[in-house]
Order: C-alpha cells, then sequence, then structure tokens
C-alpha cells in the first residue's frame, strides 16, 4: 500500500497530465467506491481536476496578475515562489467568499490545484517543476490534514 506522500505524486501526476485528461470520461465523483488502491488515485485526481475546473472562470482576473511572475518559477525557488502564489490566491477576495463554505484547508487544497492547473496550461515546459512544487506544498503543508480526514478517498 502507497503512503500519502507516495498517493499525492501519483495524483498530482494525473491530475497535470493532458494526454491522460484526452482519453478519459468526465470525472464521476459521486460514483461508489472504486476497488482497487490505483481506481481510487485516479478517483481523486478526477474529483480534484473537477474542484479546479469549477473555479477556473471566477479567478481568471487574479491569474492574470500572476502571469509576469512565472518566470521566477523557472528557477531553482520553483517551490518557494508557487507556495506564495498559493498563499496569495488563497487570500484573494473572490475565493476568501468561497472559503467559508470549504474550510481552510479545503480552500487551500483548492487553491493549489486551480493554480497548479493555470500554470501547466499556460506554461507547459515548466509542468515537472510545476508538479515538483504541488507536490512539495500539499505534502508540506496539507498532509496531516489528509491524514486526519482519513486519507485522500475520504477526503473528497
Amino acid at each position: 500500500m502507497l503512503d500519502l506522500r507516495e498517493q499525492t505524486a501519483i495524483i498530482i501526476d494525473h491530475l497535470l497530465d493532458p494526454d491522460f485528461w484526452s482519453c478519459l470520461l468526465e470525472a464521476d465523483c459521486d460514483s461508489p467506491d472504486p476497488i482497487s488502491e490505483e481506481e481510487k488515485i485516479l478517483k481523486v485526481a478526477q474529483c480534484l481536476r473537477a474542484f479546479g475546473d469549477q473555479y477556473n472562470d471566477m479567478i481568471q482576473e487574479q491569474m492574470k496578475e500572476f502571469k509576469p511572475r512565472l518566470t521566477e518559477l523557472k528557477n531553482n525557488q520553483a517551490s518557494e515562489g508557487f507556495s506564495r502564489m498559493v498563499t496569495e490566491l488563497s487570500n484573494s477576495r473572490v475565493l476568501c467568499t468561497h472559503a467559508e463554505q470549504l474550510g481552510p484547508e479545503m480552500n487551500v487544497l483548492r487553491t493549489t490545484v486551480i493554480l497548479g492547473m493555470y500554470i501547466s496550461k499556460e506554461v507547459p515546459e515548466l509542468l515537472p517543476r510545476i508538479k515538483d512544487a504541488m507536490v512539495n506544498y500539499i505534502n508540506t503543508n496539507l498532509l496531516t490534514w489528509i491524514r486526519q480526514s482519513g486519507g485522500w478517498e475520504n477526503l473528497l
């Protein structure tokens, strides 16, 4: 059985893989529990993708402000730059209005997903760095909450 850190890496890998999504039918987050661990991980990635897509239009103006700063993610401090952007976006007025419904940790997870998806579309050459930055951010800032929630499969 994979530990949560390993599951996180696989989930983010699937989440940001355009080839994976181009051949997958629309996510069904409410389907019965999958059988295998791999199916559970894929279900989490599908639900996170749907989650990110749901809020994508809402934060387009904020994302335009980040666009000039995306070049700073090309250097060796991609994780730090990504972390700063997640914090800024999580605290934005647009997302704070929805944060009360989700709770602080889910809001940060949502923001991480939205930002990662946006950057991977806008600057595809940053994909490996963004995947690493997202996994690092989630494992550093949200892993305890994910564990206390019963793991990824019980979170969504």
